[in-house]
């Protein structure tokens, strides 16, 4: 959303709508935005290497929209965020990075 100030909070209310209508309102929230920052670190909590691929657990910051996988080649690519803080990869992966909104996070050794 375009318009807001950093830091400045704003309240809202968000509601589906379904077939026969609009559902309920949802409970009230707050959200202060942090503007274009770059991701934070993340933490790698573990890794199991299968015979095809590697299982990687994360802790990821907020706002992570997907993953970018550098390989043993040198070619990167990128997966998107099925499941937060679980990513697998291909077996040959070298480095893991986060991708925000606004920018990639510094890259960490898997």
């Amino acid at each position: 959303m375009r318009g807001l100030t950093n830091g400045q909070t704003y309240f809202g209310q968000v509601r589906r709508l379904e077939a026969d209508g609009p559902g309920p309102w949802s409970e009230e929230f707050r959200v202060a935005p942090d503007g274009h920052t770059l991701p934070h670190a993340f933490i790698i909590l573990g890794a199991i290497e299968g015979s095809q691929a590697k299982a990687v657990r994360l802790q990821t910051p907020e706002k992570v929209c997907a993953y970018q996988v550098t390989l043993s080649t040198g070619k990167t690519m990128q997966i998107n965020c099925a499941i937060p803080g679980l990513l697998i990869v291909p077996l040959d992966s070298t480095h893991l990075a986060v991708i925000g909104e606004y920018g990639i996070s510094e890259t960490a050794k898997l």
